[in-house]
């Protein structure tokens, strides 16, 4: 892999309806491959509390009012799947991601046909920084339901964080199959050919990101990186600047403008 010292890896995991986070991600070092803590937790919150009800032939989790004795009840038996996935969330976001791990591993066995628990604790094991384990829940989700673009970004990122680069390109590709719209799996497709030098291609994708979404930050700081290899300086300067006007996190922007001085 090539060392690029200005290229920052913006990683997104985002829905499969293909919206941008209300946040923007935090930058990522480009050669750790750093997970995304908060950033993917808030996805799959959102995701959890969208979907639809889980139910497979042998059980229905859809979950009707209950009286006080009944929830009473039901919390010395077990959670429901809805229970679990908020109470994971909210023991993940206090940090104790063990608590969540375990609060989960209760939930996909009373629930093991949902994809939306295992890709969640999928995320909080990429937040604990347990990559492997990680990668085989949301490879588990993925078995579940191949359809969600989402669940192919989300492992995409873990290949690329473990180096499996094919695998990677593949899963992201698959995502932008699915969803041609969903914007984190041509950013994070073209931020992997930057790394891999394919330039033209990556070219490719963050102009296509930014087409689609020409109000998010994060592409044209990319692509500001991609075009400077290419010998584009002036057009690189030009996207660093759209980069500070549009961030809205001051340490996103103290890095265009540090950028910047390097190069003018």
């Amino acid at each position: 892999m090539k060392n690029y010292s200005l290229l920052l890896l913006f990683t997104l995991f985002v829905s499969a309806c293909g919206q941008s986070p209300e946040e923007p991600p935090l930058p990522i070092d480009a050669e750790k491959f750093a997970n995304q803590r908060e950033q993917a937790g808030r996805s799959v919150e959102k995701e959890v509390q969208r979907a639809d009800p889980v139910s497979t032939e042998k059980e229905t989790v859809t979950e009707e009012p209950a009286s006080d004795k009944q929830i009473t009840e039901e919390k010395e038996v077990k959670l429901t799947h809805d229970q679990a996935a908020r109470r994971a969330i909210e023991l993940s976001k206090n940090g104790d991601f063990s608590e969540a791990i375990s609060v989960l591993k209760e939930a996909v066995t009373n629930y093991p046909r949902s994809a939306q628990l295992y890709a969640l604790r999928s995320d909080i094991h990429r937040q604990d920084r347990n990559v492997e384990a990680s990668l085989d829940d949301i490879s588990v989700a993925i078995e579940l339901n191949s359809e969600s673009a989402s669940y192919h970004v989300g492992r995409a990122q873990l290949y690329i964080s473990l180096e499996r680069m094919q695998e990677a390109e593949a899963d992201l590709n698959k995502a932008i199959e699915l969803e041609p719209d969903l914007i984190a799996g041509y950013f994070n497709r073209g931020t992997l050919y930057a790394h891999l030098g394919q330039h033209e291609k990556a070219l490719g994708d963050l102009d296509t990101c930014i087409n689609k979404a020409p109000a998010f930050a994060a592409p044209y700081f990319n692509r500001a990186s991609v075009l400077d290899h290419l010998g584009r300086r002036q057009e690189a300067i030009a996207d660093v600047e759209r980069f500070i006007e549009l961030a809205d996190d001051e340490e996103w922007k103290k890095i265009g403008r540090d950028q910047l001085l390097k190069w003018k």
